[in-house]
């Protein structure tokens, strides 16, 4: 196959032209040749250029936007409505007061000879709470409130703070139990004239 260059090309039109008695254009001279292929490759050249710095740039974007998306912390847990909860001091004290008068708080509140304080009374409402309803908290550090794991070694130290049995530090604060499952434990407990209407936590 014979190749033809730009400069042959242009020539041999020329030729042609001036063949059939015309005046060869100006921008098909050797010179304006030159000078429309070097536009022509700088045009190419720019475009290209353009190109390839839009093409690194949307790669880039897309990997970091990427990056973004599988850095984001995703919800881990179903998003808890803290009015919906209620504390577990609060929820030891309404416990007590509304199952007064039956054997499961007789029980609890019988002195045992060692001279139980209010305190004490209170405490072991708590403990009843734990083995009785699902506790909530936060970690000290976090504003979040998670459902409690409880595997035997927590303890209530103080007011709505659970921590290790032989360790003071707390593990869970701002501890809690859902309102739904305390009636429901409650009612469970109460006496059964007390039982009637029903206890809820709501009113």
């Amino acid at each position: 196959m014979i190749q033809v260059s730009p400069h042959e090309a242009v020539s041999n039109l020329s030729q042609w032209i001036n063949f059939f008695g015309l005046d060869s254009p100006s921008f098909l001279m050797p010179k304006s040749v030159d000078t429309i292929a070097s536009a022509i490759l700088f045009g190419i050249s720019a475009i290209s250029l353009i190109y390839l710095l839009y093409s690194v740039l949307k790669n880039k974007l897309k990997r970091s936007s990427h990056k973004i998306e599988k850095n984001s912390p995703e919800p881990s847990e179903e998003i808890i409505e803290e009015d919906e909860y209620i504390l577990l001091d609060v929820a030891a004290r309404i416990l007590y007061e509304k199952t007064e008068g039956t054997e499961f708080n007789k029980q609890l509140s019988a002195n045992y000879g060692d001279g139980a304080a209010h305190e004490q009374i209170m405490q072991r409402f708590t403990y009843s709470l734990m083995t009785g309803c699902k506790l909530y908290g936060k970690t000290p550090l976090s504003s979040i409130l998670r459902p409690i794991e409880l595997d035997g070694g927590l303890r209530p130290r103080s007011k709505n703070i659970l921590s290790r049995q032989y360790d003071n530090t707390p593990v869970y604060i701002d501890v809690c139990v859902e309102k739904k499952n305390l009636d429901e434990y409650v009612n469970e407990k109460a006496a059964p004239e007390d039982t009637k209407g029903g206890y809820s936590s709501k009113g």
